[in-house]
């Protein structure tokens, strides 16, 4: 049997990796770092054949009750079970509007504007182009989130 009163060399091992802990503080412990907002990028380059193609992030826009566009078939249940199946909230949707610039080696081509004129500019800027240098705006369709930087001055 061993002596309750006898240390044994276990247990100062235990003694000694646990030490450091000692000196932690009893409440939580915050990081001394400021937290950053969340991040996006401005645009994204790629190739596809001889074209080098370019999403342009043009703006975000923040939407209260998505069950109002995309479950408007089905129950409030329904809905928050598939949302919460699929890890999005119920309460907002988060829209990012993403023209595209395809550089063909002779020409610029965009394809929609975005919102408004202040976000395209602002995007095509960000990935190195200026807007005079755009030759051909392609519209996909008429909603204004694909057309509204037609709306003012793109400083062209």
């Amino acid at each position: 049997m061993s002596n309750p009163s006898h240390i044994q060399r276990r247990h100062l091992l235990l003694a000694a990796g646990a030490a450091p802990l000692a000196v932690l503080p009893a409440g939580p412990v915050l990081a001394s770092a400021a937290q950053i907002a969340i991040s996006t990028v401005d645009f994204r380059r790629f190739r596809v054949g001889q074209f080098e193609v370019t999403t342009l992030l043009a703006g975000m826009r923040t939407v209260d009750n998505p069950q109002a566009i995309f479950g408007m078939n089905v129950s409030e249940e329904d809905f928050a079970n598939a949302s919460k199946a699929a890890n999005i909230p119920t309460n907002a949707a988060q829209f990012f509007f993403t023209p595209t610039l395809v550089n063909t080696g002779a020409e610029l081509v965009l394809f929609d504007t975005g919102l408004n004129p202040a976000g395209i500019t602002a995007a095509i800027g960000a990935a190195g182009y200026t807007p005079d240098q755009v030759d051909i705006v392609v519209l996909t369709h008429m909603h204004g989130d694909h057309i509204g930087g037609l709306s003012g001055d793109m400083g062209v």
